[in-house]
């Protein structure tokens, strides 16, 4: 029997983070500055981390850097068979300057723009591991979304719907979508997770009370990994809040989780992002941690 996941299109990321393995090994020197987002590759063997040098790949125990790739992602999701991202506009550019959404089946190599190209940077983004359904929140209005707000597509971006969001506060900090459920987004803001389960028209507040720096669903669909302000763990709820579990984190009191990441392939394995610029990894659940980059530097 073939799996679903060995497909063409997986295929082909696979061959492009194998091929992103001959750009050379990074130096103890190199810096890894400003992550702007965390992912397992579909196959379970390595890590991308966006960064403002560009791609950057975790895999066997050495960073490289995928030299090909768009220079700094301001948002980047990665599914079972595509990568979704919007990379940054230079402060000198122009609006043509501006790639608005991008997809990539080849591991990051190339892209093609979905939305907006041409018009906007979407900096809180992401989209389903199974479903690849695509939510962004836009701050300005573009020929795609008349207006500023959250907006989704399950067809890449050739149809888009606006999300009335009603008791959504104004600031957003992170954005995750259930895997396999569509309708099913959590934004997290200074007050708090909101989750909906009607495609972001309504959301409910789940219990927690500080203000949410990084959410993920978990590949079965059943929890949510929540990061809070202030708190050096992460914690794994379900969905309706009446159970969840700590994951204390080795982390400095005045740092924080910024994203999080599950490998799809090994559940049991956890990889967390920092605002100081670390990672780490774990493979026992979150039980225990090392650091696969501190404060910048690879470990």
């Amino acid at each position: 029997m073939t799996h679903t996941f060995l497909r063409k299109p997986y295929l082909l990321l696979v061959l492009g983070l194998l091929l992103s393995a001959a750009a050379g090994a990074v130096s103890a020197q190199t810096v890894l500055e400003q992550i702007h987002a965390l992912a397992f590759t579909a196959d379970g063997k390595g890590i991308i981390v966006p960064t403002s040098g560009g791609l950057m790949t975790y895999r066997e125990g050495r960073w490289k850097n995928l030299q090909d790739a768009p220079p700094e992602f301001t948002s980047f999701s990665l599914t079972r068979n595509a990568a979704y991202g919007s990379e940054r506009r230079a402060p000198d550019s122009t609006p043509p300057d501006a790639p608005g959404l991008m997809k990539s089946t080849d591991g990051g190599l190339t892209w093609k723009p979905l939305a907006a190209s041409g018009e906007a940077d979407f900096r809180l983004m992401a989209a389903g591991f199974r479903s690849n359904a695509v939510y962004l929140i836009t701050t300005a209005p573009n020929s795609r979304m008349p207006q500023p707000g959250l907006y989704h597509t399950q067809d890449d971006g050739k149809t888009w719907q606006s999300a009335a969001a009603r008791a959504l506060p104004a600031r957003v900090t992170s954005i995750a979508v259930h895997p396999t459920d569509p309708r099913t987004v959590a934004i997290g803001t200074p007050d708090g997770l909101y989750v909906s389960r009607d495609s972001g028209a309504t959301f409910k507040l789940l219990p927690g009370g500080k203000a949410v720096t990084a959410v993920l669903f978990d590949v079965g669909g059943e929890h949510v990994y929540i990061a809070r302000e202030g708190v050096d763990a992460v914690d794994r709820a379900s969905l309706d809040a009446e159970s969840a579990r700590s994951l204390a984190l080795p982390i400095a009191s005045h740092d924080f989780v910024t994203y999080i990441a599950q490998n799809p392939a090994r559940p049991h394995e956890l990889a967390v992002a920092t605002s100081l610029h670390s990672v780490f990894v774990s493979t026992n659940g979150g039980g225990t941690w090392r650091a696969i980059a501190r404060e910048g530097r690879p470990a």
